[in-house]
């Protein structure tokens, strides 16, 4: 999310809706079958939209119903780069965005254009479509798809358009505005100055999961859960080592007063 749009994430949940995912793998096997794994085109994309849409998609899935209009053609439209699906996702009241992060299957794609409701076929396949259309063939940003359970949307991503500066080693600090973010900002490069490393948060272990992880059935989900437990443990030790320490220091005091 970060290496594409500097905005400060609230919250990432999966999506687990069993049905429609059991029906996107029944897509991708037809994929498979017409395409081969070479071919299949298999990517996350994200897809932004309003709040009232986001519960519906949740629970059907990408349907034909969800077609909006582009320049690149009108039906369900993804991105590779958070920034272009944040133009698509509404604000709420609070300020609030929501976006998708989605498997996506694009298949064979070519150029699209404004009103093209259906890609066209494929070279000496009069009645072979493409899969998809893009913005772009050789460099693609932007992806326009036109079937049912063509994508899955694995994540929604709440955030809030306030810029955040990510340094080379993906620690972070917010510019937000206001006292509180002064401080932050001294606090943190007081802490840069004293040598000490700032821990990276299960939020940033989550998109580094989401960027390197291989697609495969429901390993997504377990991966959010598994973020979660390992800072938990992390916690838990931090305090047992805080504990000891102290122990320590008791220790010490003791053996003065009997001297």
């Amino acid at each position: 999310f970060h290496d594409t749009c500097r905005y400060a994430i609230v919250r990432i949940e999966a999506v687990k809706s069993p049905i429609r995912l059991g029906y996107y793998y029944f897509k991708r096997g037809q994929f498979r079958r017409m395409l081969g794994d070479e071919r299949l085109g298999e990517r996350w994309l994200f897809h932004g939209t309003s709040s009232a849409t986001i519960q519906m998609i949740a629970h059907q899935g990408f349907l034909r119903q969800f077609m909006t209009e582009s320049k690149t053609g009108k039906g369900v439209c993804f991105s590779s780069d958070a920034t272009t699906a944040r133009e698509r996702a509404e604000a709420d009241r609070l300020g609030m965005r929501r976006i998708f992060l989605c498997r996506a299957l694009v298949g064979h794609y070519h150029k699209g254009y404004q009103g093209c409701i259906l890609p066209d076929p494929k070279p000496g396949q009069q009645y072979k479509v493409h899969e998809s259309v893009v913005d772009n063939v050789f460099k693609p940003k932007f992806f326009v798809l036109f079937q049912d359970d063509q994508a899955y949307p694995e994540y929604c991503i709440t955030f809030r358009d306030v810029v955040v500066e990510v340094s080379g080693d993906d620690d972070a600090k917010r510019s937000g505005g206001g006292d509180g973010g002064d401080e932050e900002d001294e606090a943190s490069r007081k802490e840069r100055a004293d040598g000490k490393e700032t821990e990276t948060t299960g939020d940033g272990r989550e998109e580094e999961n989401k960027k390197n992880h291989d697609i495969g059935a429901g390993d997504a989900v377990e991966d959010l859960e598994d973020s979660s437990g390992r800072a938990a443990t992390a916690t838990s030790h931090g305090n047992g080592d805080s504990a000891a320490s102290s122990g320590g220091h008791g220790a010490e005091a003791a053996k003065e007063e009997e001297s």
